[in-house]
Parts: C-alpha cells; structure tokens; sequence
C-alpha cells in the first residue's frame, strides 16, 4: 500500500523549486497543512516530489480556489485581518535579518564549536517556523494558479469594458499596484541610496572613461587610481550586500572585495553609457490619460494596494533567508562529516530529526535519509508527513510533474503576462548555474530565458531587455523585479527552455504573455 495519494488531474502544480531539499522545503510545507498551528487557509493535503535537485509540489485545484477566493472575499469585506497578519509578517522578517547579519561571515571561517554551531540551528529553526507559520499566508492567493491577479485583471476588465488578457487591462492593472517608488525589498536590491552616491563620487573624479574600462577589467588597479574615501564607502557595501551573489548549489564562497570591486566598477562603466537608471513607473505606464477611465471602488483599492505588499514582503522573505544560507550550509556541511554522511543526504531529513541525529546518530535513520536522497514523493497534512521512496510511486508523481510542465509545441508559447512591451531580441539561456555575479552578457539587447531567476541573477536580469521563464509565477521573484524596474516579461511559460536555443530570435510580448519564435 502507497502512503501517499494516487496521481489525478485534480493536483495542480503549486510550484516549482529548483536547487531544493526536503529539508528546508518541510517549513512551507507544513506550515501549509497546519503542522505550525491550525488557519483557516491551511489546506487539508499537499504533495512533495523529489527529484535530482529539483522540487515539485502539488495541491487540489478545487481546494486551492476555495481558499484563494474566500480570502479575497474576506480582505474586500474587511481587510484588516490580513492587514494585520502582513504587519506581523514584515515584523518576523525584520527579525530573521537582524538574525542573519550575526552571521553574515559565518561561511568564511566556519562555527568555533559544535555547540556553537547547533545553538545557531536551534534558533534558525525556531525563527523559520515562527515566519512561516505566517508567510504563507498570502501564498494561497497564487498557489496553483494566478488567483488574485486573475481576480482583480477581470475586475478591471468589467469596469473599462476590455478582454481581462487585453494589453489595455494589464496597462490598467499595472499602474494600480505599481508603487510610484520603488518597494522596499527592490530600494534594498539594487542599493539605491550608496549606489547614486558611489556612482556621483567616481563621476566626479578626475578619472577619465578609459581609466574605469582599464579598472574593470583589472580591479586590482582600482587601489591605485581611486581615492581612498571611495575605496573605503565600496569596502562597507560590500561587506552589506555581497551575500545576494552567493549560491549553495553552484558557488558556496562569496565574491572577495577585489571580485566585488570589479562588479561595481562595471555598473559604472554601464550608468556612464547608458546614463543614471531612472527605478518606477515607465513613462508609458504614467501617461494614464491615454488610458481608460479607472476608478476603483474603496475595498478593490485596499486589494490592490494588498497585491503589491505581498509582492514585497516576499521578496524581501527571500533576502533575508539568503543572508542565513552561508551559514546554514556551513553547519549541514559540519553536520555531515560528523555523522560520516554526505550533506545531500542529511538534506532530506526533517529539522527535529537532524537535530535528534546530533544527539544521537541513528544508523536506520540515516540509511533511510540516504534513500530519500535518490528520489521520494513526500504527503503532507495536520497530522504530519508519510514520506514514500518506492520507485512505482515515485515514477507515476515524476511523470506528472513532467506532463504539467511539458507546453505545447510550436514556434509560439504562452506564459503568464507580466509587464507590458514588445522585444525583439536574441535569446540568451541561462540558470543560476551558468551566470556568476556580474556577468552581463556582450549583446547590447537580448532576450533572457531561464527554468527560473533566483537574486544571484540580479546583474543579468539588470541587463536584459525581456525576460521569459518557465517557472514562477506573478508573484515571484523575478515578476516582482520585472514590474518594479519596467522589464517586459513573461513567467510560467512551460516547456520553454526545452523549446528554445542560444541565438534564436524571439518576441515577446509582455502585455499578452506571448514568447515567439520569429528566427
């Protein structure tokens, strides 16, 4: 007998999640089903596969729309409540990075003791499932499928009188949860405030374009030709935001100062080209008088102004757990060797149980996590998880993810639209493997398509004149940071990185979530 569900078209993909593990997964997980305290949005079963690195999770589309809708229903009747629960989530995350800034440098030199080091896994357990119990909250508003952004695009629809997919809606939707600055996670992102005031301190150097060319292709020139006030101000950068380049799965060190520097040095070089970048509402998104009247109504403004916190609060979720992860693969890494186990495997056990195996190895426990690392279908609800490494089992949830992410054939492909335009561009294809920081790409215009972006991307997502990926969804990472910074872009487009090469030419229109091949 199975201890997990039967495959059925009833199970939706919730999400996609590449360079994963059980491990860290589990804390969504159970949260989502109740583990962390019962909700009223807390659903009643989820599905986990593991496969390689990569995690897929299902959930009932019935049950998902159930949810997602009464909680829409409830924010326009009274908002307060997820008001109140956002307030108490921005809290929890401002503590997990007071939290990860204690150990920022941790990965460089390792834990001083194996105390030390488990004192730190007992807090960062505890702070995880204190924010998880409430970040997932707003999740079920996108779980499975766009429910809240196709609630309020066909909301607009009915006002202005327009097809809800129309480029006239999104243009609509888009100047209504857009903030007129940018959010906070993204001001954070991309470092505005020292970034302006760096970039004005080198313009106003003597230093000519040729010396900054020479400086970027040897930073090592920058202690000679830079003043020592800016050398100083770009040391305290990055020492503050070096952890986003870091990546556990493909690059476990972060950049050195030198390798910093010449990071910096080539953002210069391309605001000197390119002139200062101008963060908010493109201008054809505020020239609304040439776009339909659109007034919404009280409780509607309370659920857009709610859209676009939630896009915040998850980004910046992911910021702030990024900062933790240097550590954290430092401890598993000590974990590993003292328990004469690879890391992978000691990935797929639960927290309590690798804080048990700390105390106390267990040989069948650890054979069992061994066998978990191949591959398993994990089922998750209030009781809490039955976790199935039979390969009939594994095999039928394997193909099912692979039928739901397997798109349609042909030269043209539909996504989730994200932000409006029209490029025209050579493809670029890449994963967080294959970009290291600062990388950018020769082309002056390309279009870049990934399974998925990640922050680590940051620089050539910067650089892109659209981006397409196969994963995510309106709500993710790389849709937050398309529409804050005014990138076109497409997300969910499945089957597109099996569809595309290097060099073709494709067209994407951000505003109808098209991506074709032209080329």
């Amino acid at each position: 007998m199975t201890l997990v569900p039967e495959v059925g078209t009833d199970w939706i993909l919730g999400s996609t999640n590449i360079d994963e593990d059980l491990h860290y997964s589990s804390y969504f997980l159970r949260a989502a089903t109740g583990n962390f305290g019962k909700d009223r949005t807390r659903y009643e079963s989820l599905v986990s596969v593991y496969k390689s690195t990569t995690e897929h999770y299902f959930v009932r589309v019935t049950e998902a729309e159930i949810i997602a809708r009464r909680e829409i229903e409830l924010v326009l009747t009274d908002s307060s409540d997820l008001g109140a629960r956002l307030f108490e989530l921005q809290d929890r995350i401002k503590g997990l990075e007071r939290f990860g800034r204690k150990f920022s440098s941790v990965s460089h030199g390792g834990f001083n003791s194996r105390s030390d080091g488990v004192d730190f896994y007992r807090e960062n357990d505890k702070r995880l499932r204190r924010l998880y119990a409430l970040a997932r909250v707003p999740e079920v508003l996108d779980r499975g499928k766009p429910w809240m952004t196709n609630y309020l695009r066909e909301y607009v629809g009915r006002r202005v009188s327009e097809d809800p997919n129309s480029e006239v809606v999104t243009q609509v939707f888009l100047n209504h949860v857009l903030p007129r600055q940018p959010a906070m996670s993204v001001r954070r992102l991309l470092r505005r405030k020292d970034y302006d005031l760096l970039v004005r301190s080198v313009s106003e150097s003597d230093l000519s374009n040729e010396d900054i060319e020479e400086i970027s292709r040897s930073p090592g020139l920058a202690h000679q030709f830079m003043d020592p006030d800016s050398l100083s101000r770009i040391k305290i950068l990055s020492e503050e935001i070096s952890y986003l380049s870091y990546h556990g799965y493909t690059r476990r060190t972060l950049p050195t100062f030198d390798e910093f520097l010449q990071r910096f040095v080539q953002e210069v070089v391309r605001a000197r080209r390119l002139g200062d970048l101008t963060v908010g509402l493109p201008a054809q998104l505020r020239e609304g008088s040439k776009l339909p009247n659109f007034e919404p109504d009280p409780p509607h403004v309370m659920l857009f102004n709610m859209y676009r916190r939630i896009s915040d609060l998850k980004l910046r979720r992911r910021m702030a757990q990024l900062r933790l992860f240097p550590a954290l693969d430092d401890f598993l890494r000590f974990a590993a060797e003292f328990m004469g186990i690879r890391e992978r495997a000691l990935r797929f056990a639960l927290p309590e149980e690798l804080i048990g195996l700390l105390a106390c190895p267990s040989r069948s426990l650890l054979n069992e996590l061994v066998e978990r690392s191949r591959g398993c279908v994990v089922a998750w609800d209030i009781t809490g998880w039955r976790i199935e490494t039979q390969p009939e089992a594994l095999g039928r949830w394997t193909e099912h993810a692979a039928q739901v992410e397997d798109g349609p054939g042909g030269t043209d492909l539909q996504g989730e639209p994200v932000y409006p335009g029209i490029v025209r561009a050579r493809c670029v294809l890449a994963d967080r493997g294959s970009v290291s920081p600062g990388n950018r790409f020769d082309a002056e215009s390309f279009v870049l398509v990934s399974e998925a972006t990640e922050l680590d991307m940051l620089d050539v997502m910067l650089s892109a004149s659209a981006i397409v990926t196969a994963r995510g969804g309106v709500t993710s990472h790389a849709a937050t940071i398309c529409r804050e910074l005014g990138i076109p872009a497409v997300v969910g487009v499945r089957g597109v990185t099996d569809r595309v090469r290097p060099g073709m030419i494709l067209e994407v229109d951000g505003g109808r979530g098209t991506v074709s091949i032209v080329g």
